[in-house]
C-alpha cells in the first residue's frame, strides 16, 4: 500500500473508503431492485448516503488547502484552486461519455462545481454557523424544484427498472443547462450543501475541539428532521429508494436530511475514534483499515476501475439471467455484487501500480492527453448523432477515463508549482 503523505488525514482517507465500497455495493445492486424487499430495501436507501460522504470530504478537504496556504497571497491561491476546478469539471467529461449521460452531470463534475462554491464562501471568512444556514438555504431553493417536478415521477413508480430509465433518461435528458446543472443528479443544488457542512465542521472542530458536542446534537437531530417531512409535510416522499427517477432527484426531504446526519455523524465518530491503522493491535485489523485508507487515498481512480470491472462483469453474469429461477432470486440481486467485490478489491493495488509506472514515463502528460482524448471522441460522437453512446463507444472511453485518473492529479500538482513558483517570485512585504 502506498504510504500517507503527511498532509492528509487519516481518517478522511478511512471515511472516503469506506464510502468507495459502499458506491460499488449501490451500483451493483441497483440494477436488481425490483426484486429487493423490504429489509433490502431499508438497507439500499440508507446507504446511499455514501456519496454525500465525498462532498462532504471534499468540504473538510479546502479547509486543509486554506489552512496550507494561509500566508500566500489570496489572488494567486484562488487563481489555483478555481483552475483546478474547472479543469476536473472538463477532464471529466470523459466519465459522463462512459455513463451515457452527457446531458447530466457525474460525480466528478458536481465536486468541481460543489467545492469551487465552497472555497469562495470560506474566502469570505463566514462564521461556522452562516455556512451552515447558507447550505440548508441552498437545499431550501432546490426543494421547490423537486416539489414540481414529483408529479412527473409518480406514475413511473410502478414500472420496472429499466422501463423508468428508458422513459426517464430522454426527459432529464432534454432539460435546459441551468436545470441540468443546478437541479438535476451530482448538479450544484443541492449536494454544495454537503460540502458547505463538511467545511463548518472540520473548520469548527479544527479551531475549538469543544465544539464537537454541539455538532453531535445537529447531526443527530438531522435524521429526525427528515422522518417529520414523511409524517407531516404534504409531499409525496416515498419511504425507500426503490425508483431510477428518485434515484436521480434523491435529495427529496426524508434521504437529505438523513443521509447529511449519517453523514457528519460518521465524521464526528472518525474523527475521536480513530487514531490511525498504527494504533491497532490486530494484524488483520491494520490490513483492513490500511486497504480502506488506500481506497480513500485512490477514491479517484476506485471510481474509475470499479466501474469498468463492473461493466465487463455485468456482461459475463447475464448469462446467467436467462435461466428463470435465478433472475427471480435474491441471488441475482448480490451475487454480482459479490464478485465485483472481490474482483476490486484484489486489482486495485494493481491498477493504482500500473499509473504509478505510466506517469514514470517521461512524456506522460502528453500520452495520457492523447489517450483521454481519443478515447472520448468516439462517444461525442456517438452521442452527437444519436443522442445516445454505444457500446463500442462506452469501451474506448475507458481508456480515457483511466487516463483521466491518472492525469488530474499530475496536472494539479503542475498548477501546484506553479502557485508555489508565483508565490516565491513575490517581493518581500
Amino acid at each position: 500500500m502506498t504510504p500517507r503523505a503527511d498532509d492528509r488525514i487519516g481518517y478522511i482517507d478511512l471515511l472516503k473508503g469506506l464510502a468507495c465500497l459502499i458506491i460499488l455495493y449501490v451500483h451493483a445492486v441497483t440494477p436488481r431492485v425490483d426484486l429487493m424487499k423490504l429489509p433490502d430495501l431499508a438497507v439500499f436507501t440508507l446507504l446511499f448516503f455514501s456519496a454525500g460522504l465525498f462532498f462532504f470530504a471534499s468540504g473538510m478537504n479546502i479547509v486543509n488547502f486554506l489552512n496550507r496556504h494561509r500566508d500566500d497571497p489570496p489572488r494567486q491561491v484562488g487563481r489555483f484552486f478555481l483552475a483546478a476546478a474547472a479543469m476536473l469539471f472538463g477532464l471529466s467529461i470523459c466519465y459522463s461519455v462512459n455513463h451515457s449521460s452527457l446531458r447530466l452531470p457525474q460525480i466528478f463534475q458536481g465536486i468541481a462545481l460543489c467545492t469551487a462554491v465552497t472555497f469562495l464562501l470560506l474566502r469570505t471568512r463566514l462564521p461556522n454557523w452562516a455556512l451552515i444556514l447558507v447550505a440548508l438555504a441552498l437545499y431550501a431553493l432546490w426543494l421547490p424544484y423537486w416539489v414540481r417536478v414529483e408529479p412527473l415521477v409518480a406514475p413511473l413508480r410502478s414500472l420496472s427498472f429499466n422501463e423508468e430509465v428508458r422513459l426517464f433518461l430522454p426527459w432529464a435528458n432534454g432539460r435546459g443547462p441551468f436545470e441540468r446543472f443546478f437541479l438535476l443528479h451530482f448538479s450544484l443544488l443541492p449536494w454544495v450543501s454537503y460540502t458547505l457542512a463538511g467545511a463548518a465542521t472540520y473548520r469548527s472542530i479544527r479551531q475549538n475541539p469543544a465544539a464537537a458536542d454541539r455538532w453531535w446534537l445537529f447531526y443527530a437531530l438531522l435524521p429526525l428532521v427528515g422522518l417529520l417531512s414523511y409524517l407531516f409535510l404534504p409531499w409525496r416522499q416515498p419511504l425507500f429508494l426503490r425508483s431510477y427517477p428518485d434515484m436521480i432527484l434523491r435529495n427529496y426531504p426524508l434521504p437529505f436530511f438523513v443521509w447529511l446526519g449519517l453523514t457528519g455523524l460518521a465524521l464526528l465518530t472518525a474523527a475521536r475514534w480513530y487514531a490511525g491503522g498504527e494504533e491497532i493491535r490486530s494484524a488483520i485489523g491494520r490490513r483492513l483499515v490500511g486497504y480502506l485508507e488506500f481506497l480513500g487515498r485512490e477514491s479517484f481512480l476506485f471510481l474509475v476501475w470499479h466501474w469498468f470491472v463492473l461493466t465487463v462483469l455485468s456482461l459475463f453474469l447475464a448469462v446467467l439471467l436467462r435461466n428463470p429461477g435465478y433472475a427471480a432470486s435474491r441471488w441475482s440481486i448480490y451475487f454480482p455484487w459479490f464478485v465485483t467485490t472481490v474482483v476490486v478489491v484484489a486489482t486495485m493495488p494493481w491498477a493504482q501500480r500500473l499509473g504509478d509506472r505510466w506517469r514514470r514515463h517521461r512524456h506522460f502528460v502528453l500520452e495520457a492527453s492523447l489517450v483521454l482524448a481519443l478515447g472520448t471522441t468516439p462517444g461525442l460522437i456517438s452521442f452527437a448523432l444519436r443522442g445516445t453512446v454505444r457500446l463500442p463507444a462506452i469501451f474506448s472511453s475507458f481508456a480515457a477515463c483511466l487516463a483521466f485518473a491518472y492525469l488530474y492529479p499530475v496536472l494539479r500538482e503542475k498548477l501546484r508549482r506553479r502557485l508555489r513558483q508565483s508565490v516565491d517570485r513575490q517581493p518581500p512585504a
